[in-house]
């Protein structure tokens, strides 16, 4: 493994760091043993609550490969709000930075998923993350500044974004795109973004091209590239994922047939704290597209949002398993 290195060290005694900037909320998953039926009740079900939000799943991805996570974001004064911030403590991520919103209910999200664990529907309450404006991130400037990598989230205000880009041009950045129906709140702003991740779906509606065949793939990378972003990842589900960068890289990472899938929600999330870790590495593109892989495998063979037994040692041997099967 290479040392994780890099970063201005101006704030005293702080190793390296990447600055997660977005969501967080409380995660309910609704897993069927047997197949949904609509308009009719359906009792053999499992439900699992975890802390959840696509930021915070991040950053407790990164906490737990041993790299220094810090959340910007903010939590309901709720139950659920004090949960989130005591769990999320626990698990390794700097949460001295997140807002408590008084009068306010934390997000939440419901995933319903079928017994081979793709998610039927979900249904996102997401208005707490509303209340995060530019002046918070003014306040922490001087923390920001000193960031190694700020992941994004463009569930974030528009302000938010805008004055990200404005205020910390000199930072790399990472997108997860997260969902199709975020597209239109950063289509205008994708030049602010160095490494941009989306699945299938989410590329099809920034761009408008139909991911159908490998051509497909090179002619939506072409269009992200003419935004303003260096690298992509697309996820492409059991088909595996892509990569594709302005020098020229393309790569393709094949899914594994034989991986048992108990709940795909969070392996997203994971596969995008995979790239983060890669980049604080400084693994070569390959790399971090296998590493990015194993923690999305790992996520994918757990009934939780964040697979609570990944650690780097496990998606290293995960990496390797998989370069095994490639043999």
């Amino acid at each position: 493994m290479a040392e994780i290195q890099g970063g201005n060290t101006h704030v005293a005694g702080r190793r390296p760091f990447v600055a997660c900037c977005g969501t967080t909320g409380i995660d309910i998953a609704i897993l069927s043993r047997q197949e949904i039926k609509l308009w009719e009740k359906n009792n053999d079900i499992l439900v699992k609550m975890s802390c959840g939000g696509m930021m915070r799943n991040i950053a407790e991805n990164l906490a737990r490969l041993g790299v220094s996570a810090v959340l910007f974001s903010n939590v309901g004064d709720d139950l659920y709000g004090q949960k989130i911030l005591q769990d999320s403590a626990d698990a390794g991520i700097d949460m001295s930075r997140v807002r408590i919103e008084e009068g306010c209910t934390s997000n939440t999200f419901i995933s319903v998923d079928q017994p081979d664990g793709e998610m039927l529907v979900g249904l996102g309450d997401a208005l707490c993350s509303d209340r995060l404006g530019a002046a918070y991130f003014e306040e922490n400037m001087l923390l920001l500044q000193q960031a190694s990598l700020l992941v994004l989230c463009p569930a974030l205000p528009a302000e938010c974004l805008d004055f990200i880009a404005r205020k910390l041009p000199h930072i790399p950045k990472l997108l997860d795109m997260n969902s199709a129906g975020l597209v239109e709140n950063v289509r205008r702003r994708m030049a602010m973004v160095d490494i941009l991740k989306v699945n299938k779906y989410e590329a099809q509606e920034l761009t408008g091209i139909a991911l159908r065949q490998q051509p497909d793939l090179d002619m939506a990378a072409e269009a992200v590239f003419a935004m303003g972003v260096k690298q992509l990842y697309i996820t492409l589900g059991d088909r595996g994922a892509y990569y594709r960068d302005t020098r020229g890289t393309r790569l393709f990472a094949a899914a594994r047939p034989d991986l048992p899938v108990i709940n795909t929600t969070g392996s997203g999330d994971s596969f995008t704290a995979g790239i983060a870790y890669g980049h604080m590495a400084g693994y070569a593109p390959p790399q971090s597209l296998e590493f990015a892989m194993a923690c999305a495998e790992i996520t994918l063979q757990s009934a939780d949002t964040v697979n609570g037994e990944i650690t780097l040692q496990r998606v290293l041997a995960a990496v390797e398993s998989r370069r095994e099967q490639a043999l």
